[in-house]
């Protein structure tokens, strides 16, 4: 049994994508002090968004985090409001892509993958 919803993880899903300025608020110094953080829901590892060094495209504009342990554009940020530190809703999450994957559910899972491994050869 699922501890999240289905729907509350395909919000979250379309999340980890436009989201630089949200990542960045939580670098800066009275923030970071809060432990704002990240979730990889590829890799699932938790780390702070000040270890993201590096940022996909979309359209003419670097705003997509890759993850700093898979370089994949897997990661929320906890300013998001979802629960980036809970390793099942990370796990739940990464479930959910696979089977969106499996599925072919392709209104998600295109908008999602033209931006996935952008320019790493994952």
């Amino acid at each position: 049994m699922s501890k999240y919803e289905t729907e509350y993880l395909k919000e979250a899903f379309k999340h980890s994508r436009l989201h630089k300025q949200e990542i960045l608020q939580s670098c800066k110094p009275r923030v970071f002090l809060r432990g704002e953080s990240c979730g990889c829901f590829n890799c699932k590892k938790i780390f702070k968004p000040a270890e993201i060094k590096e940022w996909a495209e979309e359209g003419n504009f670097m705003i997509n985090a890759l993850c700093p342990h898979c370089g994949m554009i897997s990661v929320i940020g906890s300013k998001s409001g979802f629960p980036v530190n809970d390793s099942e809703f990370l796990e739940e999450l990464n479930l959910l892509f696979l089977e969106l994957e499996k599925e072919k559910d392709v209104n998600l899972l295109n908008e999602f993958n033209k931006f996935r491994s952008h320019d790493r050869g994952y």
